[in-house]
C-alpha cells in the first residue's frame, strides 16, 4: 500500500518563464495516498498550474517576493496517530 505524508516540491525558474502542468504526477490510483503535498514557488520565473495531477493551485510569483505556497488535501485520510509511548 502507497502512502506519502508532505511531499513537496520547490521551484524557482531563474532564467526562464517555465509552466509546469504539475509538481507531482502520480497514477490516479494512489494520489488519495498522498497527505498533505505542496508545492512553493520561491522565487524567478514561472508557474506550477497543479500540486497534483490535476489537484491543487498554482504557485506563482505574487508580485511581492518571496515564497508562495499551494497544498492539496483532497479526500485523503488524515495521517495515523503515533504509536503510544512503550513504558
Amino acid at each position: 500500500e502507497h502512502q506519502a505524508f508532505g511531499v513537496g516540491v520547490y521551484h524557482y525558474f531563474r532564467d526562464y518563464p517555465v509552466v509546469a502542468h504539475t509538481g507531482i504526477q502520480a497514477p490516479a490510483a494512489v494520489v488519495s495516498s498522498f497527505h498533505s503535498p505542496l508545492v512553493v514557488f520561491l522565487n524567478g520565473y514561472g508557474t506550477v498550474d497543479h500540486v497534483i495531477n490535476d489537484y491543487g493551485s498554482s504557485t506563482h510569483s505574487n508580485g511581492q517576493g518571496g515564497a508562495v505556497v499551494a497544498t492539496w488535501c483532497g479526500g485523503a485520510p488524515a495521517p495515523p496517530p503515533p504509536p503510544p509511548p512503550t513504558p
